[in-house]
This record gives C-alpha cells, structure tokens and sequence, in this order.
C-alpha cells in the first residue's frame, strides 16, 4: 500500500460518511500531469498551493 492509498484510508476512517474524499473526486475541469512521487492527495496539494 502507498502512502497516498494510506491516507485515503485513514480519510474513509476518519471522517463522517458523506464527506467529500480524495479517492471519490470527480477530476479536474483542467487536466494536470501526473507525478509519479507525489504521495499527497488532491486536497492536500490544493491546501498546499491556497498556503504557498
């Protein structure tokens, strides 16, 4: 299991059952490029960029 797939099952854990979760997105209305490294979900990467 990758670290990302962990962090989505801890969201699936975590949080009430009608949240919204990363692994259940609908995608990007502009598509980005995959990265292979990146082990953060989309909201994570989201929050990062509203942050920096």
């Amino acid at each position: 299991m990758t670290v990302k797939e962990e962090l989505e099952r801890q969201e699936h854990k975590r949080l009430n059952p009608l949240a919204a979760f990363a692994d259940q997105t609908k995608g990007r209305p502009r598509q980005e490029e995959p990265r292979e490294l990146d082990v953060r979900t989309c909201y994570q990467r989201d929050a990062d960029r509203i942050l920096h």
